[in-house]
């Protein structure tokens, strides 16, 4: 809304942010870290394509039959599919040529973001920020989308963001400070306070040298 409102006015924005906690990779952050993109990346936008065991164990109702009302007697055997060879692939959206699932920002201003957050003290990690829109909550899942996209943060909101600037052709970034390692799902240890800290601390940087992060001489607003 603030983009098109802007855009209409004649006053466009000059460079959209993304900013919030987020969970880190392990090998990659620490809580209390700042990640800077270099890739938007919609970590679970796509297709699975493979086979699957359906057998439910003995004595297991699925959860879909449990919400329906149904018993481990009443549940009706699922057949076993005629091979049990199991494909686990997931295909982007790249691969069913829907478009791109991944917002690459512009390499310079990922290194003016990076060294303007740096000046607060806090440990900074470039690379790749999942968006996802289940939180990752085992330590398998983890694993995979460390195999498959070797991120180093995890949130919800930046690739939705990153398309919405894309539609305006305004240059878009993303910086996280990291409150959990991403793995399983463990409230106590998160640590909300230090991941706030910080990024009060990238804000307050950000907005104290905001002609340092577009590539433009003359100064702009930082939006």
């Amino acid at each position: 809304m603030a983009l098109a409102v802007s855009a209409a006015a004649g006053d466009p924005f000059t460079l959209v942010l993304s900013m919030g906690v987020a969970g880190g990779f392990r090998g990659w952050t620490e809580v209390g870290d700042l990640a800077v993109a270099s890739r938007l990346v919609a970590a679970d936008l796509g297709a699975e394509s493979g086979l699957d065991d359906l057998r439910e164990p003995a004595g297991k109702v699925h959860e879909m039959d449990r919400s329906l009302g149904f018993h481990s007697t009443g549940a009706p055997p699922l057949p076993r599919p005629a091979s049990s060879a199991v494909d686990g692939k997931f295909l982007a959206l790249d691969d069913l040529g829907l478009g791109s699932s991944t917002i690459v920002p512009d390499s310079q201003l990922v290194d003016r973001l990076a060294t303007a957050v740096g000046l607060t003290g806090r440990r900074v990690v470039t690379g790749p920020i999942l968006s996802v829109a289940t939180v990752t909550g085992t330590e398998l899942r983890a694993a995979t989308l460390t195999a498959r996209l070797d991120p180093v943060a995890e949130g919800m909101e930046g690739y939705a963001v990153g398309i919405a600037a894309a539609a305006f052709g305004v240059p878009v970034g993303e910086i996280r400070a990291i409150s959990n390692p991403v793995g399983r799902r463990d409230r106590g240890s998160w640590n909300m306070p230090a991941a706030l800290a910080s990024l009060r601390t990238a804000a307050g940087a950000l907005v104290a040298h905001p002609e340092g992060l577009l590539a433009s001489t003359v100064a702009s607003p930082l939006s």
